[in-house]
């Protein structure tokens, strides 16, 4: 349970509050509960307790601080006559009763749409906001936090430049905080906010128009859907604007037809300088059936600025592909049997590649050769994790270096099972690893070449051989 401490200058969180509760609050956030206990002995109620002590407004008792204004909008509502005639200085809550229309202005630059200190406008997850107008003043209120939840966003605006990108996309944001929680945009929006925050929003990149599009300030993107065309982009495009830091963040880019997930650049042609100082964070997030890129990593793609990337997932059916790009970490997830085609040993990752997990999601991943089952990686000191999975070739026969699964790089196993022999060449773990050869193979062959072996949990299926360490055959 959340209570404040003993005083109205600070707020104390639970013990379970996280990173993610903090970065909710942005710089500065309105108290909008205020409790204090008082005896009730001698009094009916705890209420005319209350008003004793403090009178029939607490306000007053706490120096004039305002509860919000609860407002409720429906069809035959002006939202906008709501917004411009709030109490000046007191937080305003509007709880929509039917679809409501939001007119946009045919001149830039945020306004001041109201004098309440922060707005919240909640669609009780069934109702809508229609952007209207001209479409080119942006949503938002040039002092007072606007904050959408719960409801679903539409852009039927018309600017006398439609088609241009700038006015095709429904700008949003501004100097003041702006948040949207819960909120499904049917149409492309352009976030130009100094602090922008979308929390389990769900966004829709149609033909040439991506989902979002962050083109000046800071945003952040938590636990968000990215469906279509295209996902998000990053690109400061008009001489002032200054992309300073975007975070993705448990977000999922769902079968994008044209895009990776991410797309970071500049305009064509155009060099802006702003572009060298952003800062540009994707982590914890799952990309599937995304297209490769310009990088061909299927999570972005970029022209000058390198995002940092932290426990991403892909998953796509060109697993070859995947596994082959030049990024400091691959993660790939299995939702099905499949095969990589090997004509000779491959090297998978790139010269920046540190780590390939695939992630088996307990199917078979079979190495499809007539030749030989070798695995490597571009960087050498990379290393290969496989989870989860079971795992073969199509070698019929054959002597070990060509009949075994062999790994010449770092590889680590964890619940792996091994349909046939296993030859490593370089450092490796296995744990809770099975290997079931029904041929007169050594099972597991260790090419002794100075390498560290860790073996926890390994269990040996063979009619025929069980261990062998021997640098014979290594050339």
């Amino acid at each position: 349970e959340d209570i404040t401490a003993p005083s109205l200058m600070q707020v104390a969180l639970p013990k379970i509050a996280n990173n993610d509760d903090i970065n909710a609050y942005g710089d500065q956030f309105d108290i909008i509960v205020l409790s204090q206990a008082v005896q009730t002995e001698g009094f009916d109620s705890a209420e005319a307790a209350l008003n004793e002590a403090f009178g029939t407004d607490p306000s007053a008792w706490f120096n004039g601080v305002k509860y919000p204004e609860d407002e409720a909008a429906g069809a035959a509502d002006d939202l906008m006559a709501i917004l411009a005639n709030a109490e000046e200085g007191a937080p305003l809550y509007i709880t929509l009763t039917g679809n409501v229309e939001y007119p946009t202005e045919a001149t830039v630059g945020v306004k001041d749409i109201t004098k309440a200190s922060s707005v919240v406008i909640d669609g009780q997850n069934q109702y809508k906001i229609t952007f209207t107008g001209s479409g080119v003043s942006p949503v938002g209120d040039d002092e007072a936090p606007l904050t959408l939840k719960n409801l679903t966003v539409v852009d039927e605006s018309k600017s006398y430049a439609e088609s241009s990108w700038e006015y095709g996309y429904l700008e949003m944001g501004g100097p003041a905080k702006f948040l949207c929680e819960n909120v499904t945009f049917e149409n492309a929006i352009l976030v130009h906010g100094d602090n922008a925050f979308f929390n389990n929003c769900t966004f829709k990149g149609i033909g040439s128009e991506y989902g979002a599009w962050v083109y000046n300030g800071n945003a952040t993107f938590t636990n968000c859907s990215f469906v279509g065309d295209r996902g998000l982009k990053i690109c400061d495009m008009y001489n002032g604007a200054e992309v300073a830091s975007v975070v993705v963040d448990k977000c999922t880019f769902n079968n994008l037809t044209k895009k990776p997930g991410v797309a970071i650049d500049n305009r064509e042609g155009a060099e802006v300088p702003s572009m060298d100082g952003m800062s540009v964070v994707i982590k914890n997030s799952t990309f599937i059936n995304c297209q490769p890129g310009d990088q061909g990593n299927y999570i972005y793609e970029t022209d000058n600025v390198v995002p940092t990337l932290a426990n991403n997932n892909v998953v796509t059916d060109s697993l070859m592909t995947a596994l082959t790009a030049n990024i400091p970490e691959i993660n790939v997830t299995l939702t099905k049997d499949a095969a990589l085609q090997l004509g000779n040993p491959i090297k998978l990752g790139g010269e920046n590649t540190e780590k390939i997990i695939i992630n088996g999601g307990n199917n078979t991943l079979n190495l499809n050769t007539s030749y030989v089952s070798s695995l490597g990686t571009v960087n050498p000191n990379a290393t290969i994790i496989l989870k989860d999975m079971t795992l073969t070739s199509s070698q019929p026969s054959g002597t070990w270096d060509s009949y075994d699964v062999i790994f010449q790089c770092n590889v680590e196993m964890n619940n792996v099972t091994l349909e046939k022999a296993l030859a490593l060449e370089a450092d490796a773990k296995l744990n809770k690893v099975t290997i079931n050869e029904t041929h007169d193979y050594y099972a597991l062959w260790i090419s002794a070449v100075g390498q560290n072996v860790e073996i926890d949990g390994l269990t040996i299926n063979s009619d025929g051989r069980g261990i062998k360490i021997d640098e014979e055959y290594v050339g």
